[in-house]
């Protein structure tokens, strides 16, 4: 029995090791739950879910047969749930899969972490097949996103208590309000939703918001760690009036109409000039960008 304890996490290790380097992915859709063989990316739960299967050994003692199965389905597992985590998009550039090839520190990281899933109780069915299922959060405290938004400086934490969003050149004069939306400012706005419904926007763990030239109006670059490393950059719905109700953004949200996708991830959002201007006007007394207090609305 304990020879049989040392060699399973070890087998699992290995499996996790070959995985990064051996698996390719099932055709999934780009869309807030996005599903493979035996796993699934849930964006608007903000999880990643896995199913492993084990059959009993024949010509076995029952009871063996049946910690045989777990074993195998244990295994299979892993094995599915880091399929599903190579396929999460990191931003409009790489994957998981991407940034573990690149790095040894990050493939470790990204290792431990899923041998530390979440694990369902088995469930056994009438042949003897054991099943158990894997989740992992996306986002949050001790989340898959912490491995790839670090904790920066108390100094660049410091700047950016300090920093507002830069105005640049591009940007609308903020005295044109005839080229403004009609929005009523008597009430401050407690978020922001962006409409990128109609266009073909695939989730991410740190996406961004650019303007029509591109220009960075909100990224990592200008949230608090803390908040981002609680809540994630951003989270996700597929009804409108439905998100402007979620506690991250309510009970005033502020919603722009999305008019693009950028990166080859098709992860960043591109809003007008307007709205960029806007939201620079906005920034200058209203904390929800550096709260992360946004929601993305897609199809």
């Amino acid at each position: 029995m304990k020879k049989n304890l040392i060699i399973f996490p070890l087998i699992i290790s290995l499996l996790l090791i070959i995985s990064f380097t051996t698996i390719s992915f099932t055709t999934a859709f780009c869309g807030l739950v996005e599903t493979y063989e035996k796993g699934a990316i849930d964006w608007e739960k903000g999880i990643v879910a896995a199913e492993g299967w084990g059959f009993p050994p024949k010509n076995m003692h029952p009871g063996q047969a049946r910690l045989m199965a777990e074993r195998a389905a244990k295994v299979d597992a892993y094995r599915n749930l880091l399929e599903a985590v190579n396929a999460v998009r990191v931003d409009a550039q790489t994957t998981v899969k991407e940034s573990a090839v690149e790095s040894d520190v990050i493939r470790a990281e990204v290792q431990g972490f899923i041998k530390g899933a979440k694990i369902s109780e088995p469930k056994y069915m009438s042949d003897g097949t054991v099943k158990v299922e894997l989740t992992i959060a996306l986002s949050g405290v001790g989340s898959l996103s912490g491995i790839f938004f670090p904790k920066p400086s108390l100094e660049i934490e410091k700047e950016k208590d300090e920093k507002t969003i830069p105005e640049k050149t591009y940007l609308p004069s903020l005295q044109e309000e005839a080229k403004m939306p009609a929005i009523d400012f008597t009430k401050p706005f407690t978020g922001l939703v962006i409409n990128a419904q109609g266009i073909e926007i695939c989730p991410a763990m740190n996406p961004k918001i650019l303007s029509e030239e591109g220009q960075e109006i909100y990224g990592s670059a200008s949230v608090s760690s803390d908040f981002a490393e609680r809540f994630g950059m951003v989270g996700y719905a597929k009804d409108l009036e439905e998100a402007c109700k979620i506690d991250r953004v309510k009970d005033n949200p502020l919603v722009i109409k999305a008019l693009n996708f950028s990166g080859k991830q098709k992860t960043d959002v591109v809003i007008s000039n307007n709205d960029a201007a806007l939201l620079y006007k906005l920034n200058q007394n209203l904390s929800f960008l550096k709260e992360c207090k946004v929601i993305f609305v897609l199809d």
